[in-house]
């Protein structure tokens, strides 16, 4: 199980950096779905519920559908279907078995069947499997960006000025480059919480109705079972658990 916690938590924060930073692209990347795990919750407390599944005190290993859209959310698609088969080696060595889910190629790491094994050497099968994706991940940028421009003739010697004005142009072009970036993540982070605005709203209206007698508790039997369909792998006391965490708590955060 640590091996493949491990795989998992190298693989990602690999290809982003921090822990908090997986957590805000994976809550950009499901900010309209009010029934993901991630809804209504916070970068710090995402983190935290990452940590508890892929940590070192981890008490579970994730599920298949919670990998995949980790990779998903994470990797370019040429890297993702070599990770992942990676991973389903490991999954087999975690549960005996291959996840139900995935039908794809399987690959066994070498030190898969070690009783120890420590991040440099998961690092390094992470990036040797990167590296023989490369040309797919080349090609990849020839289709979205159109044909490359050919080389240019060298252009002559430039005076002192000029190489001044080249400095200042490539200073201002990344201080442009940076400043992008960060209108990027500023709006990914504006439509989380106008996402997590709506869904409070919605979900204290719900609650009123599901204390309202008979009705209620058919609306709460609907929701229940459309969640059970959305995640078969949780037992029906995780389901109910599940939905007292994603209606409840949000109303009762907003009555407060």
């Amino acid at each position: 199980m640590r091996a493949l916690n491990l795989l998992v938590l190298l693989v990602v924060t690999g290809s982003i950096g921090t822990m908090r930073e997986v957590s805000r692209k994976l809550l950009a990347a499901h900010a309209d779905d009010p029934w993901h795990w991630t809804y209504g919750y916070s970068e710090q407390d995402v983190s935290k519920r990452l940590a508890d599944r892929l940590g070192r005190s981890a008490r579970r290993t994730p599920t298949w559908p919670e990998i995949e859209e980790l990779y998903a959310a994470h990797l370019p698609e040429a890297q993702r279907g070599p990770l992942l088969a990676l991973t389903a080696g490991m999954f087999i060595h975690a549960h005996g078995k291959l996840p139900k889910e995935y039908t794809g190629p399987v690959t066994q790491p070498h030190w898969a069947t070690e009783p120890v094994v420590d991040a440099d050497t998961i690092r390094t099968t992470i990036a040797e499997v990167i590296a023989s994706t490369e040309p797919l991940v080349q090609a990849e940028d020839a289709v979205t960006s159109g044909p490359r421009e050919a080389p240019s003739v060298p252009s002559p010697a430039r005076s002192p000025e000029e190489s001044k004005l080249w400095d200042a142009l490539a200073i201002a072009n990344r201080g442009f480059l940076k400043l992008q970036r960060r209108f990027n993540d500023l709006q990914s982070e504006l439509r989380v919480a106008q996402a997590r605005a709506e869904h409070s709203e919605a979900a204290r209206d719900l609650h009123r109705q599901m204390t309202a007698g008979l009705e209620g508790n058919d609306l709460w039997a609907m929701a229940e079972q459309a969640l059970a369909q959305l995640h078969p792998e949780l037992t029906r006391a995780e389901v109910k658990n599940l939905m007292y965490e994603r209606l409840r708590r949000p109303a009762g955060n907003q009555l407060a």
